[in-house]
């Protein structure tokens, strides 16, 4: 898959939204994975956009999902030596995001950011957080069977504990070279979106002059 979460905008509540592409191949039926056709799905992924200017970095894993089928170390090895240009992450936020191999040290924290750490080799990502979720009455998915990492109240309360994550970012900028919030809109019966499930736009113009002020404040520092 290819995913553009919430990074850190300019005339949005988002930011500029730069690509990492992951590979998912996971098998709802439980079959054994196959090292073949694992390949040569990345193999496909990588060469039908290889030419996309946005795409800096291809994930190889994400989480646990088909992980533990492989050897992480030879996928990512085998991923830098095809495409030598871009960056490759390992697993993001996942266990074998702990063998420090790859390009960067990426974690997952629901729902406050914290502080990866970067090292000789590795820049450092918070590769998902947040997940704060305001529920608005006649824009869900499911009435009233809404679910999210952070429920809070009102739009105001879920811009209000946004703005802050970034604040938190911000102060950890020696630390930290990207984020990824969780996320644009809300999905089926997971509503931490900026924008409802129909893709109406949860606050106010002052509340997006806001949020889009504290991804600035990053951008900048």
């Amino acid at each position: 898959r290819t995913w553009s979460s919430t990074t850190v905008g300019f005339n949005s509540p988002f930011s500029f939204r730069i690509i990492f592409s992951a590979l998912m191949a996971g098998d709802p039926h439980g079959n054994p994975p196959s090292a073949d056709l694992f390949f040569a799905d990345f193999k496909a992924m990588m060469d039908g956009r290889y030419n996309h200017p946005s795409i800096v970095q291809w994930t190889a894993f994400n989480e646990g999902d088909m992980v533990g089928h492989f050897n992480a170390s030879a996928v990512v090895a085998w991923a830098q030596a095809y495409d030598p240009s871009r960056l490759v992450d390992t697993d993001s936020g996942g266990p074998a995001n702990d063998l420090h191999v790859g390009d960067v040290n990426d974690i997952h924290d629901y729902p406050y950011p914290q502080d990866p750490k970067p090292n000789d080799h590795q820049y450092a990502m918070i590769g998902e957080f947040g997940g704060i979720g305001a529920f608005v009455d006649g824009h869900e998915w499911w009435p009233k069977q809404c679910s999210t990492y952070l429920h809070v109240q009102t739009p105001q309360d879920e811009a209000d504990t946004y703005i802050r994550m970034a604040q938190t970012i911000l102060s950890r900028k020696n630390d930290i070279s990207a984020s990824v919030y969780t996320q644009i809109t809300d999905v089926e019966r997971e509503c931490d979106g900026f924008y409802n499930y129909d893709r109406t736009n949860k606050f106010t113009d002052d509340q997006v002059k806001a949020i889009a002020a504290a991804n600035q404040a990053i951008i900048h520092n």
